[in-house]
């Protein structure tokens, strides 16, 4: 395993220094470093191994220290942890080895207190400006509404200034609240003429602090507030979560519930993709388009609503399998209708193939090269559409996903239709995975029953969401309630990577590829 093979590298390394490693649940191996080898650590991930992908970076209160976790994906899960202590909460940034720490980072400082030291933008990202709260993870800050000194003091900095010179630059802001966007997030665009030469971006308007009321809340009922972190992909967020409660409590879940969770997987990214497809028409006037993937898109959300009883929130998944059955009579209406929507997404296939000017509008638009989306650590469609060969249904399997025959879709083109194309295909490939499902269910239980308290312990679970790779970390102390849970979602990863894409494009183009990136703030701010 490459795992291996990193650890006796890292010892080699670091000689003299104590490196221990160990395997954790689904697959995580975690690596303890000093915090003096960490930066070796990753430069050595680069150079000598090609591990260029962090999925993200957890901090979490632990006593006296604040303990930070670098999660990389390598093939498999792989972790580096080291300690900080709360009265030097100092580590030099890793972004001038990987571009996409940058985020990741700026949320550790204002949750928990760490500095950065050489971070390029240390914002906070979340929480306003003002805050004056402290750290709200922080075990000793039980109270983040109170006023008190903020972590942040000497580090935040205020939106960068641009000089304006009348008739040559100007600022044009987009949101929080703009028709471009269905959620809010604002941006800073700086233009000369028609051209965008620079951007910033601010996110954290929809922030709930749900990581922090996690804390506060039993394992059965984080269940249910994990899922309202996003109302596209709400099933794929409890599936995450459950699926590591449950490998920290040894479950054995049923195989039909497996199945089932991976069916509602597969009809959520086909509701999703259509979703996009259709804002990414409206954006640039292709009214037609928006109308058919909407319309097919209701068809899928009928299903969803039949077999869980909800179209947004389904409360389908709970620790220990399912919450719902399919009998026979219903799956063979199930796959009826879908061979019904097939022949709709055809039509829909045809009019995005064959119109060239909603091709004009996409082409050459929001282009990231293979290297940049390794560097931004994107993930999901985005990268997959710059030949980025990676889908963690097939790489790291999990559901009923080992047992069903998935083709990874991918593009070269890097760009808007790019991307476009790789979501079209995704829906017949979901399809096709969907019919497997059904007629291999097999039968027996969809749930077995759960304990209340979780065995001291931690894991890491990983699934492929509509827009990429979902992460997950949770720590149990052996309570009732998890003592750290922390969620990256996919498009986090996708707005580091927008100051590339929007840079030297023409204004009117700004609204594809924004739409082409398929972008959730509900699941970003959390």
């Amino acid at each position: 395993m490459k795992s291996e093979a990193i650890v006796a590298a890292l010892r080699q390394a670091c000689p003299g220094v104590n490196v221990t490693s160990r395997s954790g649940l689904l697959g995580e191996t975690f690596v303890v470093l000093p915090l003096q080898c960490l930066r070796h650590a990753v430069r050595l991930l680069f150079e000598q191994f090609g591990v260029r992908h962090l999925s993200t970076i957890t901090a979490q209160d632990v006593g006296d220290n604040i303990e930070l976790l670098y999660h990389f994906w390598a093939g498999e899960g792989l972790t580096l942890r080291t300690m900080l202590p709360k009265s030097e909460a100092h580590i030099d940034t890793i972004t001038d080895l990987v571009t996409g720490a940058s985020f990741y980072e700026r949320e550790a400082a204002e949750m928990l207190g760490v500095v950065f030291d050489g971070h390029p933008d240390p914002r906070p990202l979340l929480l306003p400006e003002d805050w004056t709260g402290g750290a709200p993870l922080r075990s000793n800050e039980t109270d983040p509404t109170a006023a008190g000194p903020t972590h942040l003091e000497q580090q935040a900095i205020s939106e960068p200034e641009v000089q304006v010179t009348p008739g040559e630059r100007m600022i044009i802001p987009i949101g929080p609240q703009h028709p471009l966007l269905k959620e809010p997030l604002s941006y800073l665009l700086t233009v000369e003429g028609e051209r965008v030469v620079d951007s910033s971006l601010r996110i954290g308007y929809v922030h709930r602090g749900i990581e922090r009321l996690c804390q506060q809340r039993n394992y059965v009922q984080n269940t249910y507030l994990l899922e309202r972190i996003c109302g596209i992909c709400s099933h794929i967020h409890t599936t995450t979560y459950c699926q590591g409660v449950e490998a920290l409590l040894g479950l054995q879940v049923p195989p039909r519930a497996h199945y089932l969770r991976a069916l509602m997987c597969e009809l959520e990214r086909i509701h999703s993709h259509l979703l996009v497809l259709g804002v990414l028409a409206e954006n640039i006037g292709f009214t037609t388009i928006f109308m058919y993937a909407w319309r097919d898109r209701e068809i899928v959300l009928d299903i969803m609503e039949e077999l869980s009883g909800g179209r947004v929130s389904h409360a389908a998944t709970v620790i220990g399998g399912v919450q719902f059955d399919l009998d026979q009579q219903h799956a063979r209406s199930i796959l009826t209708r879908l061979d019904d929507f097939e022949k709709q997404m055809e039509t829909l296939r045809n009019v995005i193939y064959h119109e060239r000017s909603f091709q004009m509008r996409t082409r050459d638009l929001g282009y990231l090269s293979m290297e940049q989306v390794q560097d931004y650590c994107v993930v999901g469609p985005m990268a997959r559409a710059s030949g980025v060969d990676v889908d963690l249904r097939r790489d790291a399997p999990y559901a009923a996903y080992r047992d069903l025959h998935l083709r990874v879709v991918t593009a070269h083109g890097g760009d808007v239709w790019a991307r476009t194309q790789v979501r079209v295909e995704e829906v017949f490939e979901s399809l096709h995975l969907c019919r497997q499902l059904v007629e291999q269910m097999p039968g027996g239980p969809v749930t077995v029953r759960a304990p209340r308290r979780v065995p001291a312990g931690e894991v890491v679970s990983r699934t492929e969401a509509p827009r990429g790779e979902l992460i997950y970390y949770i720590r149990s102390d052996g309570s009732d309630k998890p003592a750290r849970v922390k969620v990256r979602t996919p498009t986090i990863t996708s707005l580091m990577s927008l100051f590339d894409q929007l840079r030297d494009i023409s204004i009117a183009d700004v609204p594809a590829v924004i739409g082409g990136m398929d972008l959730c703030i509900a699941c970003a701010d959390r």
